[in-house]
């Protein structure tokens, strides 16, 4: 009997020992294509488990809740990745296993969130502006942020479930920098789009697509990237970029601090830079990923579209969002009086 326990507890270790491990990721909802996932399995053997976000805020408490979730690869936007690291929710690279890294814009490299992208590198980049259904709203309509709050166009506009891309429309209205962390200028921003609420339908992410394809809305403040997803289901919706300036999003790749596996999400990670892999992925959503190797494979129409490869004179009118610091609380605190405000 003892010689069967041991036999059993060795084969147990054994198939421990050659359980198959399976690569974790928790992303954006629709950022990242499901054959993405299938073709990494397919050339590793390694499957691939994904969960999906809507919010920056909810990967964050998610995370800072419980650090040792098993996550291996996220997807946090720039402004969350300095707050990330400072909370001890990333882990550093393994450069070496990242070797396409090489492929990417130097100048979306070496930010300030990250130094040297220890733990994070740009994964996609791309404008928030606004999606328009040319079919009841003439784009021209809407060439400015101040247009939003247009009288015309009540119960008709989506809000991102997103506080900073929101407020960023406010506070570049009054002159502010979108990373503004001033209790003032914050305040003064919620009273500005205060005011914009009675044009305000719905506030949410996911469904930003899928009601903007099927004309539950006309106008939606609006990620390039989803924008362009929905006009290749309803030829009618339109991206305008405001003549304002306009807050430039850029997600990033990283690896969560409860990795079981992070080789193996290094591994992903520089899957997604090998340039074939990126012009794919660049061809499906329609959103730049900075790799410069990718380019060149994309279609010739592709490659001149300012959504996919904005031009630098249009680049210029952008501002990145970075952490606020101390002030997020201000942000959260105007941002839940907004949201209830639109439930009630």
């Amino acid at each position: 009997m003892r010689r069967v326990i041991v036999l059993l507890c060795f084969l147990g270790m054994k198939a421990v020992a050659y359980a198959q491990p399976v690569l974790s990721v928790y992303v954006w909802s629709s950022s990242l294509p499901a054959w993405t996932m299938k073709q990494f399995t397919k050339e590793t053997g390694i499957p691939v488990s994904v969960s999906y976000y809507d919010s920056n805020e909810t990967l964050y408490a998610k995370l800072k809740g419980n650090p040792d979730l098993p996550y291996d690869v996220v997807f946090p936007s720039s402004y969350f990745i300095g707050r990330m690291v400072k909370a001890h929710l990333l882990q550093p690279f393994n450069k070496a296993l990242i070797p396409n890294a090489a492929y990417l814009d130097k100048h979306l490299l070496n930010q300030h969130f990250d130094p040297g992208n220890r733990y994070s590198y740009p994964f996609m980049y791309g404008m928030t502006g606004i999606a328009v259904n040319d079919r009841y709203v003439k784009p021209s309509a809407l060439s400015r942020w101040k247009d939003f709050w247009l009288p015309r166009f009540r119960h008709q506009i989506l809000w991102l479930n997103d506080v900073r891309e929101v407020f960023s429309i406010a506070l570049i209205r009054l002159g502010y920098s979108i990373n503004d962390k001033h209790p003032e200028h914050i305040k003064q921003a919620y009273e500005l789009l205060k005011k914009a609420l009675p044009n305000v339908k719905v506030i949410n992410s996911d469904a930003m697509q899928s009601m903007m394809i099927d004309e539950d809305v006309t106008i939606a403040l609006a990620w390039a990237l989803s924008a362009y997803e929905a006009s290749l289901s309803n030829s009618h919706i339109r991206f305008v970029v405001p003549k304002d300036r306009f807050a430039l999003w850029l997600d990033c790749m990283a690896i969560a601090k409860g990795s079981k596996h992070p080789d193996l999400a290094a591994q992903f990670i520089n899957f997604l830079m090998r340039p074939d892999v990126a012009a794919h992925i660049m061809r499906d959503k329609g959103v730049s990923m900075g790799n410069l190797k990718a380019l060149p494979l994309l279609p010739k129409s592709l490659q001149k579209n300012p959504m996919l490869n904005p031009p630098p004179s249009l680049i210029a009118r952008g501002e990145i969002q970075d952490d606020v610091g101390e002030a997020r609380k201000w942000y959260a605190k105007y941002w839940l009086k907004l949201r209830l405000s639109v439930a009630d």
